[in-house]
């Protein structure tokens, strides 16, 4: 993997992958022409791992990590194509249909110039490209960068439970997934608004529309750092609270381009 030029990133730059293959980072006005769960469709095949989707099923999900390391490998079986796209996408949508849309949205290509081969490689001729596990995996490093996205450590199982903490585990999951079905989802708007009322000066709307999903997120996490820290000094500074043991860092200690999500 190619070193990440982190401050093109933060400058509104595209990511170069190799000599023929960039990797388009969106811009929010082109990401709210979409809708949210459009664009999560777009991540997800990059993001999500086997074990997060059998977690629910502790009996099965050590195994099926073992024979589908990740969900291109699960891509590979007929069965798991299709019952797992739909169950991820929708009726009729399998995983391979969601990696050349996903793969094609990322690069600006033309979903008609990617296929699979009966060895379960993806190519694209125009761009000279062929995509096998490995391949893929250090693609969907590129889009975990871009988007920050993370996975939900309470919702994976752990590994190697018996029975009783399987029977155990399945009972918090159902808990945790329940709660985090019924909590507010924060859409791109809100995140806009969020970006807005935490600048100290005004940041035209127009502005936020031009800048891309790396830049947003980035100084979204900076105004919320920002945040905490001046919460933490008006708790050190009140007469209220002991604060004898109390270390506050400036917030700009804390804060640094995020360049996290490459595993």
């Amino acid at each position: 993997m190619s070193d990440i030029n982190y401050t093109a990133l933060m400058l509104g730059k595209d990511l170069k992958y190799n000599e023929k293959i960039t990797i388009h980072v969106p811009t929010i006005n082109e990401i709210t022409n979409m809708s949210d769960k459009e664009f999560n469709n777009l991540i997800k095949p990059f993001s999500i791992t086997t074990r997060e989707i059998f977690s629910g099923s502790p009996e099965i999900v050590d195994e099926m990590e073992e024979r589908y390391p990740s969900l291109w490998d699960l891509a590979s079986d007929k069965g798991g194509n299709e019952q797992i796209g739909n169950l991820l996408y929708g009726k009729n949508v399998t995983l391979r249909d969601m990696f050349i849309s996903a793969f094609s949205y990322w690069t600006l290509s033309d979903k008609k110039d990617f296929s699979f081969l009966s060895n379960n490689k993806m190519i694209n001729k125009k761009l000279e490209w062929i995509v096998d596990s490995t391949e893929y995996e250090n693609f969907a490093k590129y889009i975990r960068l871009i988007t920050l996205a993370e996975k939900n450590e309470d919702l994976i199982a752990p590994k190697n439970m018996s029975k009783n903490q399987m029977r155990v585990w399945k009972n918090i999951y159902k808990g945790r997934l329940r709660k985090l079905q019924k909590a507010e989802k924060v859409e791109m708007g809100d995140k806009i608004l969020i970006l807005q009322g935490s600048s100290n000066s005004f940041i035209p709307f127009e502005e936020i529309g031009k800048m891309n999903y790396y830049q947003f997120s980035n100084l979204i996490a900076v105004y919320s750092e920002k945040e905490i820290s001046q919460q933490n000094l008006q708790i050190y500074t009140s007469y209220k609270f002991d604060t004898k043991d109390m270390k506050i860092k400036n917030w700009r200690e804390k804060v640094s381009l995020k360049k996290t999500n490459m595993r």
